[in-house]
């Protein structure tokens, strides 16, 4: 997976588009704060910032105040739940809490036919550092054994 955020234009406009007319929610990435996450499906970000991972102090500390990354983006049939995998540490994301002292959960309630979308377009435009895949499977026409780029190899 490429990490970073994309240099392409397309991947921005269309998050742009598919973001517009929702409706996002941030909340902490901690126990006390479970209850306030829906148990409706949804797309997820875990963001969090510099200062929240290392001691800040002079000059810089201005500078780490403002740099803020989305960390992981992800989807759930049920927010919650997904919530509470990330609490026990689900995936790269238990190695950000240990980095970081403080992650948002940024939410938005999603249909399921949506989240696949949705959580694409966040993995193309920002390719965050903790999601450690980004594969999508297509159905394609099929391949004969032994082909290399369409030609057939002869024994």
């Amino acid at each position: 997976m490429r990490h970073g955020w994309q240099l392409d234009r397309a991947p921005w406009k269309r998050l742009a588009v598919l973001c517009a007319p929702r409706e996002w929610r941030r909340t902490y990435l901690e126990d006390a704060y479970r209850d306030t996450v829906p148990t409706s499906p949804g797309v997820y970000l875990i963001c969090s910032s510099v200062q929240d991972g290392i001691a800040t102090s002079g000059a810089s500390a201005d500078l780490y105040k403002r740099l803020y990354n989305a960390l992981y983006a992800g989807q759930a049939k049920n927010l919650h739940s997904r919530f509470g995998q990330h609490l026990r540490g689900y995936r790269n994301v238990a190695k950000a809490r240990a980095i970081f002292r403080r992650l948002d959960y940024w939410y938005t309630r999603v249909s399921l036919t949506e989240l696949d979308e949705l959580e694409q377009c966040f993995l193309d435009a920002l390719g965050p550092a903790a999601n450690d895949k980004n594969v999508l499977a297509r159905v394609g026409s099929p391949v004969p054994a032994g082909s290399i780029r369409g030609r057939t190899t002869r024994s």
